[in-house]
């Protein structure tokens, strides 16, 4: 089955004999291996699936966590913190430089605002405590990139021992600045916005259910700069207010901006294909097939498997696939689905857009589209 599910120009040699080197029950890993049978088994309704306890949630959460899956509730604050502090830290950046701009005289306050959106596992809630934060920095036209990788270095630079291990990496395909923040791994990248964004209005901005806040709440407050520069949406697994990419924003970007948006993008794309009351299904699937990704050895973009968004893709595909199914049909599923997958045949959870956005270039916005929309929401 391993070999079936997976794109042939993959190494089908590497999978088999990881595999069989996890077969043993008592392999330390093995318990992933089991539960995965075991709940598709239960959800296909046969005698051993009956019979095993992997049928309900809490055992499957209760595996899980004794995986170190998830990560304590002090762990999930700090993490908050640390996105709090580094979001100022930012802003104070993108102020400083805004103050000393030869061009200060055409910069109001909304062209201050800088926007730290979350994407990887983090956003999609479906990080544990090992997990790094993928986190953009999205600044206004003014800051440049040269400015992200000196100045900014500079200043995290002096935020030692708060920020260790620090290690700007700007020649990088989507260049980053890697650090610890308090210990917590963050991945920085940077790009800027080309143009005054849209209003903020009821239709773009979603609010939490348990949230009392209205759309007016949401405009950003911070700093002393009031106004609306974006479109928003809070974030469910950590109350975060976050700036919605919108194509729109792509127009008049250099590569290297949009390789760093395209994380942010296909994270929130796929948060919007989720209805509200299938994302818990869709972070136990998510989180037990991440696990069994790693324990056949077969998770990792860097030797040529699929990574972390191309098996959240499949899962998506899973659920517009079978809507009303529970958790345990739905990991069923994933597993008989993908082993007769027509591969390379993609997997598509969006239809392809071909016009570009408004004010956008159409020769330009296809070369752009080719280059890289075409795998955003598909494998």
């Amino acid at each position: 089955m391993v070999s079936n599910m997976v794109p042939h120009s993959t190494r089908t040699s590497t999978f088999r004999s990881t595999r069989k080197r996890n077969t043993d029950r008592s392999h330390p890993m093995s318990a992933a291996t089991t539960v995965v049978t075991a709940a598709s088994a239960a959800a296909a309704g046969d005698e051993i699936g009956t019979q095993a306890p992997w049928d309900k949630e809490e055992s499957l959460q209760k595996l899980l966590r004794v995986r170190n899956l998830y990560e304590s509730a002090a762990q999930s604050e700090l993490r908050r913190s640390v996105l709090i502090e580094l979001e100022a830290f930012l802003q104070e950046w993108v102020d400083q430089i805004s103050t000393t701009s030869t061009s200060s005289t055409d910069i109001t306050a909304r062209n201050h605002i800088v926007h730290v959106c979350t994407f990887g596992s983090y956003r999609l809630g479906v990080h544990n405590a090992r997990s790094d934060i993928d986190v953009l920095c999205l600044t206004p036209t003014h800051v440049t990139r040269q400015d992200f990788f000196t100045s900014l270095v500079q200043r995290l630079q002096q935020q030692h021992p708060v920020i260790t291990d620090l290690q700007p990496v700007p020649t990088a395909f989507t260049p980053v600045i890697k650090m610890r923040w308090k210990g917590i791994a963050v991945d920085l990248v940077f790009a800027n916005y080309s143009d005054t964004p849209p209003p903020l209005t009821e239709t773009n901005v979603t609010l939490s259910t348990n949230s009392t806040d209205t759309p007016d709440d949401a405009i950003l407050h911070r700093n002393g700069h009031k106004g609306s520069t974006s479109s928003l949406t809070q974030l469910t697994n950590n109350g975060r207010y976050e700036f919605q990419i919108q194509d729109h924003h792509l127009i008049g970007l250099d590569v290297p901006s949009i390789r760093s948006l395209n994380g942010v993008r296909v994270v929130q794309m796929m948060l919007n294909l989720i209805p509200p009351e299938k994302l818990h299904d869709f972070r136990i699937v998510l989180r037990t097939v991440k696990e069994w990704a790693t324990v056949h050895g077969i998770y990792s973009n860097v030797l040529g498997f699929l990574g972390g968004v191309n098996w959240a893709i499949m899962v998506v595909k899973i659920l517009q696939m079978y809507p009303n199914e529970s958790f345990t049909q739905l990991l069923h599923k994933f597993f008989i689905t993908f082993s007769r997958w027509r591969w390379p045949k993609p997997v598509l959870i969006s239809p392809t857009v071909y016009s570009p956005p408004p004010g956008g270039n159409r020769d330009s916005y296809l070369l752009v589209f080719f280059n890289f929309f075409i795998w955003e929401y598909c494998i």
